[in-house]
């Protein structure tokens, strides 16, 4: 069963209900207006004061309007750009979501695959705690006893040969070391079923556009969070190489926030990247967080 209680909720929680609290005033005709901090689209610090206000103006909105946590979900710009990706799943599939982080595109899922298997391995010091996080987001979202999290690497899929309708990886890629790059794919087509489908959502992040979120991207690179942003060609090679099909790619620019741009750091580890950092950062909110297209890279087995 749904959550309707903003109590004690997550980061992942409140990461979309940053995005959605405006939109959910304008909607309702709610008075009032999140703070500078909730528009940014990340998870501010949890003082006791911002916790207190932020926790009693959803739980009024859930009582008031019979709302829930899925409908927060589907009004944030992370819940309306997973969703989109989710369209490129054949209705009634089983899906395998590779690298799923957070749990939103496994979230996005529901409602039209059929089944999801959630795949990460969550070893990344910026990643402590999120497997926790993913139980408690689909437990809000009323998705509990559906989620399936296997903890294991993507180039050691625990799984059978031909067990999934579509593997897909949302925003994952980068996380991937290039040099297992192809063993990555190499393991999405084994466990492809005949005929089956990968999908494959990553940004493409364009100097001439939006040289501040390649800077943020760099930043987090030097900070060992994340590794190169592989290029569509150069996806759609290896795609070809394992033996995937009618390999393709679509571009969607949808302008929405799919991602938090600010993310903790350890200050200590931050040495000579800060002013960066702060720079970069204050340039994206000056444009008004234009979040990077998308490619959606899509083929058959």
């Amino acid at each position: 069963m749904e959550s309707t209680s903003a109590e004690g909720v997550s980061d992942s929680l409140y990461i979309i209900a940053s995005q959605a609290f405006p939109k959910v005033c304008a909607e309702f005709g709610l008075q009032g207006s999140p703070d500078p901090a909730e528009v940014s689209g990340r998870a501010p610090e949890r003082s006791k004061e911002l916790e207190r206000r932020r926790v009693g103006a959803f739980s009024a909105l859930f009582q008031s309007h019979g709302l829930g946590w899925s409908d927060v979900f589907s009004r944030s710009d992370i819940g309306a750009e997973r969703r989109m990706v989710a369209e490129f799943v054949p209705k009634g599939s089983s899906v395998l979501d590779v690298g799923c982080g957070r749990g939103y595109f496994t979230f996005a899922c529901f409602g039209r695959a059929g089944s999801t298997v959630s795949l990460d391995i969550m070893d990344g010091e910026s990643r402590k705690g999120w497997w926790r996080q993913f139980g408690a987001t689909g437990r809000a979202l009323g998705l509990g006893g559906a989620l399936h999290p296997v903890r294991a690497s993507a180039v050691g899929l625990p799984f059978r040969s031909g067990s999934f309708e579509v593997v897909a990886s949302v925003h994952a890629i980068r996380n991937v070391d290039p040099a297992d790059l192809r063993a990555l794919i190499d393991e999405a087509f084994r466990v492809t079923a005949e005929g089956g489908r990968l999908v494959i959502a990553e940004s493409i992040i364009d100097e001439r556009d939006r040289g501040a979120y390649a800077e943020l991207f760099r930043i987090r690179v030097s900070m060992g969070w994340e590794h190169a942003l592989p290029r569509p060609e150069e996806l759609c090679r290896r795609a070809g190489a394992a033996g995937f099909r009618e390999v393709g790619v679509q571009v969607l620019n949808t302008d929405l926030r799919y991602a938090p741009v600010s993310f903790p750091f350890d200050a200590s580890r931050m040495e000579g990247l800060r002013g960066r950092y702060e720079a970069a950062i204050a340039e994206v909110h000056a444009i008004g967080e234009r979040h990077p297209p998308v490619f959606i890279l899509t083929a058959k087995r």
